[in-house]
């Protein structure tokens, strides 16, 4: 059920439009040059975001045929 795309999660979180822009485009980038290594570590405090951030990335890696794999927690 961590899957980006699972039916297990219902009503997955998401960034709401227009907000953690830049935050989005920095982890895009740094997907795009890090491919080799195939991790990026998103830390934050409780309640950040981070999971909404996860899923609105994994979904654009997806749309853009960049995604090799997802995991969300």
């Amino acid at each position: 059920g961590a899957f980006h795309i699972s039916a297990e999660r219902y009503d997955a979180p998401k960034c709401h439009p227009e907000t953690r822009v830049a935050v989005v485009e920095d982890l895009l980038e740094q997907v795009k040059i890090a491919v080799a290594s195939c991790m990026i570590w998103l830390y934050g405090a409780a309640g950040a975001g981070k999971s909404s951030i996860a899923q609105t990335v994994a979904e654009k890696c997806s749309q853009e045929g960049l995604l090799i794999g997802s995991f969300v927690f």
